[in-house]
């Protein structure tokens, strides 16, 4: 049976807001139908498949306390929850398959702690705030996704690998990136784990399948004032050429990205500064490396 075909199921809603009273919940259709979706509308296939797809409920708590009374109501009544940040993903890891809960973490926002080398953050956090939060210390995140306005730092580390800064610093399960991970399991009487080392990677990458992320601690490095280029090329053999070269005389960049021309009629802000017969490189490079790059 596809997921087309599977049969609706009935939850005792009432039950549940009688558990959660106090915590702020949405019904609105139109509202749970648009967070009950992300970027999956790139690929036809998902389209198809999961489209018509969505919640019946969407609960915002406002802080861990009230995400832990969600979750053992979830679990006693046995209703999904589909953990929610951005919804800036690509691939349909936050549509609800089999309706439930809706639970978005975006309140879920304070960042803790900022101390040498590292932050301690809530996982509701928007990456863009986070990312101003340490900057004001001298420093900046390792990596963070294109979408660092709406992405959520919780989000990142659920479907995310790499991202602006991987050049640098790796993959994001690479060591140095992500210190720990405190988590919450869904069952009626939720447990708080605290991952760190390898650990972290059970929840890594696994789109919030396996526990609720509350808050993760990330490393940090010392803030450049990057410039941002993009450069065209003649073709795409040619942008390829230039990112080699670049790597292999160690230019200094935060970013290094090859782009297709058929993409440049997507990026209309820039008008004609990406014309439809170019290939182009978008790149973040340091300040002192402006004359070679």
């Amino acid at each position: 049976m596809n997921v087309a075909t599977k049969p609706a199921r009935a939850y005792d809603w009432d039950a549940f807001r009688a558990a959660i009273e106090g915590i702020r919940i949405y019904d609105d259709p139109k509202a749970v139908e648009l967070r009950s979706r992300d970027y999956y509308w790139y690929s036809p296939i998902l389209t198809d498949d999961i489209g018509h797809c969505k919640g019946d409920l969407i609960v915002i708590p406002a802080d861990q306390e009230e995400v832990g009374r969600v979750a053992a109501a979830a679990a006693r009544l046995r209703i999904p929850i589909t953990l929610r940040g951005g919804g800036t993903g690509n691939y349909g890891q936050c549509i609800p398959l089999e309706g439930g809960i809706v639970l978005d973490m975006t309140k879920l926002d304070k960042v803790i702690s900022i101390e040498k080398g590292r932050v301690r953050v809530e996982a509701g956090a928007r990456i863009s705030r986070l990312d101003d939060a340490v900057r004001e210390t001298g420093q900046e995140l390792m990596m963070y996704p294109s979408t660092r306005r709406i992405a959520t730092i919780g989000g990142f580390l659920s479907g995310g690998s790499g991202g602006i800064g991987s050049l640098r610093h790796g993959m994001l399960r690479d060591d140095g990136n992500v210190f720990s991970v405190k988590v919450m399991t869904v069952e009626e009487e939720p447990r708080i784990i605290e991952l760190h080392g390898n650990d972290i990677q059970k929840v890594q990458h696994a789109y919030g399948t396996n526990g609720i992320i509350l808050e993760i601690e990330l490393g940090l490095t010392d803030a450049t004032d990057w410039i941002h280029t993009a450069a065209l090329f003649p073709d795409y053999d040619a942008t390829l050429r230039f990112c080699l070269k670049a790597m292999e005389d160690k230019l200094d960049c935060y970013l290094l990205t090859t782009v297709d021309r058929r993409f440049a009629r997507f990026y209309t802000k820039f008008g004609d500064l990406f014309p439809s017969d170019r290939d182009a490189v978008f790149a973040m490079i340091a300040p002192q490396e402006r004359e070679r790059f």
